[in-house]
C-alpha cells in the first residue's frame, strides 16, 4: 500500500457494496427475482456482513431489492406494463408541477445547463456507440434539473423516491438508441418551450413525452436483448 492511500472505512464499503450491487442488477447480472447469499455475495466483494446489509437497505430504498421476512434479500422483479403506466401518471403528476413552477429564463446559467445535458444525451445518440448507462444517468439528471428549478425542495424529494431511472435502466439494458433518439428529440421541445416561457406547450411536451416514454418501454418488454459488443455497449446500427 502507497504512502499515498488509506484503506477503506466502513461507511466507504458499504458505498462501494451498493455501488457495484446496484450496477449489476441494473445490467441484470444479478437476476430480477433472484435470492440474494449473503455470506457468498460477502466474500466474493471482500466485505463483512454489516457493510453489505448496509448497501443492501439501501437499495430496498431505491426499489431495486426487497426483504423478505425469514427469507433475506430478493431482487425486486422488473416493473410490468400496468405499473409502467401507474408510474408514469405518477411522475406526470410531480414534472408537471414543477413545469409549472419553473423559475429560470432562457438567459439564466441554471437553463444553459439544462440545455448542455439535453444536448449531451443527443450526442450520444448520433455517436457511433451507444452508450445506454450513461444516457440513462443524463436522462435522470435531466428531470432531476427541471425538479430543481421549481424551487421546492419537497417536489423533488418526492420525485427521487420514484427511483424512476433506476427501474427504467433494467428495461433499458442497450437495446435502445432509436427510441434514446426519441426522447432526447422530445426533451429538446420541451426544452424550447421553456425557453420561450410557454409553460402550457412545455406542459403537452412533457405529457407526450411520458407517454411515448411508457410505449416505448412496453416495446422493449416484448424484444429480446440483443448481443453487445465487448465494450458492453451496443452499435448504433443494431
Amino acid at each position: 500500500m502507497s504512502e499515498n492511500s488509506k484503506p477503506l472505512n466502513h461507511g466507504s464499503l458499504a458505498d462501494v457494496a451498493f455501488q457495484e450491487i446496484r450496477r449489476r442488477i441494473i445490467e441484470l447480472q444479478i437476476k430480477p427475482g433472484q435470492h440474494l447469499k449473503l455470506d457468498a455475495m460477502a466474500r466474493e466483494l471482500g466485505i463483512s456482513l454489516t457493510p453489505l446489509r448496509e448497501a443492501l437497505n439501501r437499495l430496498t430504498q431505491q426499489g431495486l431489492v426487497r426483504v423478505e421476512t425469514y427469507r433475506g434479500f430478493r431482487v425486486e422483479p422488473l416493473l410490468g406494463v400496468e405499473q409502467l403506466e401507474r408510474l408514469g401518471k405518477v411522475r406526470y403528476l410531480l414534472e408537471n408541477e414543477a413545469l409549472q413552477n419553473f423559475a429560470y429564463n432562457a438567459g439564466s446559467p441554471e437553463f444553459a445547463a439544462l440545455r448542455a445535458t439535453a444536448n449531451e444525451m443527443r450526442r450520444l445518440c448520433n455517436s457511433r456507440s451507444f452508450d445506454g448507462p450513461t444516457f440513462n444517468d443524463l436522462d435522470q439528471k435531466f428531470h432531476e434539473q427541471i425538479m430543481t428549478a421549481s424551487g421546492n425542495e419537497f417536489l423533488l424529494q418526492a420525485y427521487k423516491t420514484l427511483n424512476v431511472h433506476a427501474q427504467i435502466a433494467r428495461l433499458f439494458q442497450q437495446r435502445a438508441v432509436v427510441h434514446g433518439k426519441m426522447a432526447a428529440e422530445e426533451h429538446m421541445i420541451m426544452l424550447d418551450a421553456l425557453g420561450r416561457g410557454d409553460t402550457e406547450m412545455a406542459s403537452e411536451a412533457l405529457r407526450l413525452h411520458l407517454r411515448n416514454g411508457s410505449e416505448r418501454l412496453r416495446r422493449l418488454l416484448q424484444e429480446p436483448v440483443p448481443e453487445s459488443d465487448a465494450s458492453g455497449k451496443a452499435s448504433v446500427s443494431a
